[in-house]
């Protein structure tokens, strides 16, 4: 680069020092900013996100997914803090599945065997979705539209079964009788 450059002694002073504090607040100040922006920048989105997840930890229930502001609104005396910690504890859970995976098939009563039956296919419908024991013993309407239209359903269906069983119990009279 020195071969290039034109010797000091004949060109302008000046005009030498002027583009080596040009070539340096370009390349350095400028280049070093933005890369100091960018490590900030993505530092602070990260913090952003951990900010977030401890907010989701402190205000939804991890078993449940219920919501601080939810059971406020439902009143009735439900405290979040020990439905969280004591109704669903989550190490609860783990260590009654992990008790559950150890036990033998025929030790299990039906809800043990139902649980572990549900565990061998990663079948998480016995775990409360929305709901706790909390609202369940106050009467009060717990879940998403998705489990009532379910339970809807449900009710729908054991009614038609309970007609069929009717209308084949009349067919099979009509025979003895005919």
């Amino acid at each position: 680069m020195a071969e290039v450059l034109e010797d000091p002694s004949e060109t302008n002073y000046t005009s030498r020092v002027f583009f080596d504090l040009s070539f340096f607040l370009i390349l350095g100040v400028l280049l070093f900013d933005m890369v100091t922006g960018i490590i900030l920048d993505t530092f602070g989105s990260l913090r952003e996100e951990v900010a977030e997840r401890e907010g989701i930890l402190k205000n939804c229930s991890f078993i449940s997914g219920l919501t601080r502001d939810y059971l406020e609104e439902m009143g009735a005396g439900l405290n979040f803090d020990k439905i969280n910690k004591v109704d669903q504890n989550i190490w609860n859970y783990f260590f009654f599945i992990m008790y559950i995976k150890d036990m033998e098939d025929c030790e299990m009563n039906g809800h043990e065997a139902f649980v572990k039956g549900c565990i061998k296919e990663r079948d998480t419908s016995w775990i409360p979705s929305h709901t706790c024991c909390s609202i369940e013993d106050l009467g009060l309407k717990g879940g998403t539209d998705e489990m009532k239209a379910e339970e809807d359903m449900e009710r729908w269906k054991e009614g038609i079964e309970e007609k069929l069983n009717t209308i084949k119990a009349l067919l099979m009279t009509s025979q003895v009788v005919s």
